[in-house]
């Protein structure tokens, strides 16, 4: 306000201070206070002065009101982070944080420290994984398969025609280059296809930014971002990429594409404190590689190189040891048995030769002859064509798969597709277009369709109804959609075919917003009525949006309480019904907060409870028209399509219907009463992600013993553990879906 959004002022879209729905409390509205920080720019004071003083940690930790570690920490940060579970970057304060890394913020580090640093700490750059020559990569294609056998039964032949045979029999020597060259052409073969297995590693390093501006020596420089070191002040904005993880100091409108680390594809709008006590989700963490969307902003690197969570990262994808494919334990197990059978008949023919035939008939067979017979029999039993057969056809198989855009890493890849026996499948945009429309709407006794609802403008609960669809939305631009969730940019567009949405946020401005985060299930937007009142919106999964409601609205707009029976009305009535349907239900609310409030962005507090309920609005997005077939095909080759969504059990239940996936009766039972049941084998089940908390190896058993299966209002990480619950069960697991956390 005032003055401060100078600093701002040429920024588009309008500066937005996003509260973090992580950090939200349980104050009630009495309690409720914000302050929003007055907007540093980029070329202004950074954020204080250096003082040269001296602070234990845990003094520091007890000031920002954090005592303990956070004792349930997510997977995914505990697999990225590994060891460095107690990151405080994000806890301090700018002068605490140039304590510890002994920076000046104004001057930043000098020359010689910085260097001094880079010894310590390394350079800024990715340590690439051990490559080893061409010619050790060629040889394990070779051997690969087949490959040790034939070499095996070669040498035989060569050392046969060597030895035994005379100057004018080639047969063995024939023989001998034959097996060679098909030996030669499989390593050729997998040489040239495991060659582009790299590209993985190569395009993270391709994130990487080549130059960033820092001060030095008190000066603004612009240097290689291999000379960075801990403690160095940066400068980052829109259009360039994140030279090192860096602990924010001051932002102005500082948005950043986080997906590639986090899965989610809406950009961040970040802060100068942090948001959250988990270091990967707290807003004042900006880490290596992440895109700058918007804004500018001022950092101090805290980690380089390869102890930057991307290059943790990097540093997996080099390392990780392969496990052997299905079609290669096939081999190997193939190989063993010829091997076996190859001795077994040896040792026999050598037992029986020097027990009776050598005794009986000793002119007969003669040892020379006895060794030769045994060559090729053991030569016969290989089979010399298979390798071959193999590896052009996984070849083939692979090149056709390129041309539909499907890059193939290894050849043994091709058949261990063929084998998947579950699909792991998400809803939106995979199962279904992701062309959300407005179906439905529903601020009374009544659901009216979006059309008919467009006529009831005049009803003050339809009034408030579109204020929070309006006010509430991600939507920041009518033109760019690109990064606007499907289900914003629909309720966006309904909204602005009745009234103005630019109007109706000019009247109230924004103040802060919480953008939707899986965990939490609803956002949340602050807004100005007038110099004193502000109000507070919140939309999201109906059954949160009601346990924070202690009101409703009647016909004439006013407050009345909201009881629990009339919360189980809107539940089992309204909201049940639009799910089956198949349509996504969004609950909306709005709260007064106390007058003359101030706002703090990153001390939010959220009332528990006082909210007004306004009403329910569903959204459609129709599966797409190949998806049912599709799903017979794969159903017809044996393989189960499992459904995983976020969407409310009924929703996912109408959807999986009208795809194919549930076909048979259904069970939709609690978790307290899943181990009294025996698997189905010819049922299907729709399993609640808030369920899968309290399931043990039994339950998983009888859940992955059903023939169709959908997981609702599951998270990401909980994607995840399906899988490996479904691998730990000797099932090929295949993920498909449009978000990049799938």
């Amino acid at each position: 306000k005032g003055e401060d959004t100078e600093a701002c002022a040429a920024a588009e879209p309008p500066f937005l201070s996003r509260l973090s729905s992580t950090d939200l409390g349980t104050n009630s509205t009495a309690d409720f206070e914000l302050t929003l920080p007055p907007l540093v720019s980029s070329d202004s004071a950074i954020i204080g002065a250096y003082h040269a003083r001296s602070q234990s940690l845990s003094n520091i930790l007890s000031r920002v009101g954090v005592q303990n570690r956070p004792e349930r920490i997510d997977t995914q940060v505990r697999n990225i982070i590994g060891d460095d579970l107690d990151i405080t970057y994000h806890l301090l304060t700018a002068d605490d944080l140039a304590i510890k890394f002994r920076t000046n913020l104004d001057k930043g580090l000098t020359e010689e420290e910085s260097l001094l640093r880079r010894q310590v700490y390394g350079t800024n750059i990715l340590t690439p994984p051990v490559q080893y020559h061409w010619s050790l990569r060629f040889m394990a294609g070779c051997l690969s398969g087949f490959g040790a056998l034939l070499l095996w039964s070669a040498m035989l032949c060569f050392s046969s025609w060597l030895v035994f045979d005379d100057s004018h029999n080639y047969t063995n020597l024939i023989l001998f280059v034959l097996l060679f060259f098909i030996i030669a052409l499989q390593g050729i073969v997998n040489f040239y296809q495991e060659s582009k297995t790299g590209q993985a590693l190569v395009s993270i390093r391709q994130m990487m930014p080549e130059t960033a501006e820092v001060v030095r020596d008190g000066v603004h420089k612009s240097v290689s971002t291999a000379e960075l070191a801990v403690g160095d002040i940066v400068f980052m904005k829109a259009g360039q990429k994140v030279p090192a993880d860096c602990r924010l100091l001051s932002v102005c409108n500082f948005q950043v594409d986080k997906s590639q680390l986090t899965g989610e594809n809406e950009p961040v709008l970040c802060s100068a404190t942090r948001t959250d006590v988990n270091y990967m989700h707290s807003r004042n963490i900006v880490f290596f590689g992440s895109v700058v969307i918007d804004g500018s902003s001022t950092g101090m690197v805290v980690e380089v190189g390869n102890r930057t969570v991307m290059g943790k990262i990097a540093l997996l994808t080099g390392q990780t040891s392969r496990q052997r494919t299905l079609l290669q334990k096939d081999i190997k197990q193939f190989q063993r048995m010829i091997l076996t059978l190859a001795v077994v008949t040896s040792v026999i023919s050598i037992i029986a030769w020097f027990s009776w035939l050598h005794v009986s008939h000793p002119k007969f067979l003669s040892a020379k002859d006895l060794l030769l017979a045994m060559i090729g029999l053991t030569v016969a039993l290989v089979p010399d064509g298979l390798p071959i057969a193999i590896t052009v056809t996984l070849a083939l198989m692979a090149r056709k798969m390129a041309r539909i855009n499907v890059l193939v890493k290894s050849l043994p890849a091709v058949e261990t597709l063929g084998a998947v026996s579950i699909i792991a499948c998400d809803k939106t945009g995979t199962l279904t277009l992701n062309q959300m429309r407005v179906a439905n709407i529903c601020f009374g006794e009544d659901i009216m369709d979006a059309p008919t609802s467009k006529s009831r403008t005049d009803d003050p609960r339809m009034f408030a109804l579109l204020q929070a669809a309006a006010l509430c939305n991600g939507v920041t631009s009518e033109t760019d959609r690109s990064n606007v969730e499907a289900t914003d940019a629909a309720v966006y567009d309904y909204v602005n075919d009745i009234r103005s949405v630019v109007d109706i946020r000019q009247a109230h401005p924004l103040i802060g917003f919480c953008p939707f985060q899986t965990p939490n299930k609803f956002k949340v937007s602050v807004h100005e009525i007038d110099a004193t009142h502000r109000v507070l919106y919140m939309t999201g999964a109906p059954e949160i949006i009601l346990d924070h409601c202690s009101f409703s609205l009647n016909t004439n707009g006013q407050q009345i309480p909201l009881t629990n029976e009339r919360r189980d009305w809107w539940t089992l009535q309204r909201q049940i019904p639009l799910a089956k349907k198949g349509e996504r239900v969004i609950g909306l609310a709005q709260a007064m907060l106390p007058p003359q409030s101030n706002f703090h962005i990153d001390q939010f507090q959220m009332p528990s409870d006082g909210f007004t309920f306004i009403g329910l609005l569903s959204l459609m997005d129709p599966p797409r028209s190949a998806v049912t077939p599709a799903i017979q095909v794969c159903r017809t080759a044996g393989i189960k399509v499992v459904m995983i969504t976020g969407d409310h059990p009924a929703t996912a239940e109408a959807i999986a219907t009208t795809c194919g996936i549930i076909t048979m009766p259904i069970d939709l039972i609690p978790s307290t009463e899943l181990l009294e049941h025996t698997p189905a084998q010819h049922r299907a089940v729709i399993v609640n992600g808030s369920d899968l908390t309290t399931f043990n190896g039994r339950a998983w058993d009888w859940v992955f013993g059903h023939q169709e299966i959908v997981f609702a209002r599951t998270s990401p990480d909980q994607k995840l553990q399906i899988v490996q619950e479904g691998q730990k069960r000797g099932h090929v697991v295949a993920v498909t879906g449009d978000g990049v956390n799938d």
